[in-house]
């Protein structure tokens, strides 16, 4: 085991810990970064050294006093956008709290709350209002903003937003006559529970007291990771959510993940901002694997996401990576020709069939800093270059048609752009005569016709001229296979002797060591491969929509290499051996060399399992 370095700040004769880094050299340059904010009276990083006898050897490797500054006064902060809200039902709303909640980040950082955590409570409410300062700049932002997007005129929102706040407070003194009766149901039958005991309220209340009791939940923890892993532990496990427990979960998570804080606490300790944008990246599109190093939350939210959407999350996490992208920070330490490399990494990460994960805000916002990290002329750096670059990094054509229909519909690069982005488009679209063209390599014919769906409902939504953007629809729409590359047959496509099965989370689908014969193809749900060692069942590998599982056996006719197990409820279709066999007798005869390759990967595949379990 390797040393840990721990960072603490001294406040008030207390040695507080903020952070607990693997690299020594991070932890001294953030000891050294602390020192320099000025906030604290001191700060230490402390090496935990462990012996072969299993003891720890603590030193400490740097220390310094520190003159504190003068406290900078929390402030309002600026939003580019506020929903009109006319009632305090609409005040309750998640695009509502989630502006509430930015334009009052430093306020509630510092009393280490959520905005659901403060709208909710009296107490904290009637601090807020004493609080002057604060809520006379917060109401300045917010109605300053609605006048000019809704032409209104601005005292007139400010008096509203003020009698809004008043409703707010009469609302959390309604609900905390029976909160307690909802947080012990919350305890004690979870979120379906509360799902169901709030429908015996009032209309206008039951949603409030839904949030009114999570964030009871939450306002016990102090730190983001700790709020976060209260709202987990409510998710069954390997189970999907109802509806209205799933919105709930997702929107009170997406308001911790709001916050800068939130984000860090996920990311845990990263090397640079380059790769704190692809965890976050992988989180979102289900590409991450989690190191054994990384926080506890973060794995959790990995798990949860294989299985529920959670779009609001997904949303916040987007707008982090658009946030980083477009600040002023650089993506490496090193910087120089690094930033090249780290961009072209974090593209990589961002990729996705239609495009890149986040949509319009992420892709614009990875326009902008190629503008500054691929054009070498700084005196030249125009964003239909940069486009071009990045074109030029994009693979697959769906995903370069994706991309340009996503960055078409932004403000700061789209609305500049428009005739280049049309001619671009149209370059890529006259090289598309086929599915084949169309998807990325090794797509399945049901993975193609769903990003054909994809890109039809992107290019829907660019601000293109009618007539070209039906003119480019028609075009994907009426696709088909063949010419160009092939596309594979889809296995998710029923054929004779093919089958549909239903499985509970936990149902065995077959052992380690069967006969076999039968392969699946998952529908719906995910499937966890498995292996037995020393007595232990071990999982190798966790398999979602459209991924295969069980076909070694049906190819060799070996007993099964490992196990499959049912992670949710899920969705199966199986392809007997008989139909299987006959297909891969087709093929010998019309590829006899893709046939030998396929019985040379599976004797591999063997062999490394094999391995796996020595």
């Amino acid at each position: 085991m390797s040393s840990s370095f721990e960072v603490q700040v001294q406040l008030e004769g207390r040695w507080q810990t903020r952070e607990i880094a693997d690299e020594k050299e991070f932890a001294l340059d953030r000891g050294t970064a602390l020192a320099e904010e000025a906030q604290c009276d001191a700060v230490r990083v402390i090496e935990s050294a462990p012996k072969p006898d299993g003891t720890i050897v603590e030193k400490t490797v740097f220390e310094k006093k520190v003159a504190r500054k003068k406290a900078t006064p929390v402030t309002a902060q600026q939003v580019d956008s506020a929903p009109l809200c006319e009632t305090v039902e609409q005040v309750f709303q998640l695009e509502a709290r989630l502006t509430a909640g930015r334009i009052l980040r430093g306020y509630l950082d510092e009393e280490g709350l959520t905005v659901s955590e403060l709208m909710t409570d009296p107490g904290l409410l009637g601090l807020l209002a004493r609080h002057e300062t604060i809520l006379t700049q917060s109401v300045g932002v917010a109605s300053s903003v609605q006048a000019k997007l809704y032409d209104l005129p601005q005292r007139q929102r400010a008096d509203v937003l003020y009698a809004l706040f008043d409703d707010v407070k009469n609302m959390a003194a309604a609900l905390a006559g029976t909160l307690p009766a909802f947080k012990t149901v919350l305890a004690e039958e979870g979120i379906d529970g509360l799902v169901s005991g709030v429908a015996a309220l009032p209309e206008e209340q039951r949603y409030a007291m839904s949030i009114a009791a999570l964030a009871s939940l939450t306002r016990e923890e102090g730190e983001p990771a700790s709020k976060m892993e209260k709202l987990l532990d409510l998710i069954p496990p390997k189970q999907p959510l109802p509806t209205p427990a799933h919105k709930l979960l997702d929107e009170m998570l997406s308001e911790i993940l709001d916050s800068g804080d939130g984000v860090r606490a996920v990311l845990g300790h990263q090397s640079d901002l380059a790769s704190a944008v692809m965890v976050v990246s992988g989180l979102v599109s289900g590409k991450l694997n989690p190191s054994a190093k990384a926080p506890t939350v973060q794995g959790r939210l990995h798990s949860v996401f294989r299985i529920h959407p959670f779009p609001a999350c997904r949303g916040a996490l987007n707008r982090w990576i658009s946030l980083a992208l477009n600040s002023l920070a650089p993506l490496t330490r090193e910087g120089g020709e690094q930033e090249q490399s780290a961009l072209v990494d974090v593209l990589a990460s961002m990729l996705m069939d239609d495009g890149l994960t986040g949509g319009p805000t992420t892709s614009a916002a990875i326009t902008q800093r190629a503008r500054s990290v691929l054009i070498s002329d700084p005196s030249n750096q125009r964003v239909e270059d940069a486009i071009d670059a990045l074109l030029q990094l994009i693979p697959a054509k769906s995903a370069k048609v994706g991309y340009l229909a996503d960055v078409s519909t932004t403000e700061d690069v789209g609305a500049v752009t428009s005739s280049a982005i049309l001619e671009k488009l149209a370059d890529i679209m006259r090289d598309i005569r086929s599915l084949g063209d169309l998807a990325p390599p090794g797509a399945t014919r049901r993975e193609a016709e769903d990003i054909q769906q994809r890109l039809i409902s992107k290019i829907d939504a660019a601000p293109l001229p009618d007539e070209i953007k039906q003119g480019f629809s028609a075009k994907i729409e009426t696709l088909r296979p063949g010419g160009g590359r092939s596309i594979a047959m889809s296995p998710s496509t029923p054929k004779p002797g093919d089958k549909q099965r239903k499985v509970k989370a936990g149902d065995v689908i077959f052992k380690e060591g069967m006969p076999g014969e039968e392969a699946f193809m998952i529908r719906k749900g995910a499937v966890d491969i498995t292996v037995s060692f020393e007595g232990k069942t071990i999982t190798i590998a966790s398999l979602g929509p459209g991924e295969i599982f069980g076909e070694m056996a049906l190819i060799d006719n070996l007993p099964r290499a490992a196990g499959a197990v049912a992670a949710v409820d899920s969705e199966l279709l199986v392809v007997r051996s008989p139909p299987f066999r006959r297909r891969l007798d087709a093929l010998s005869e019309n590829d006899p060399i893709l046939r030998h390759l396929i019985d040379i990967y599976v004797s591999r595949l063997r062999t490394t399992i094999r391995k796996l379990n020595e």
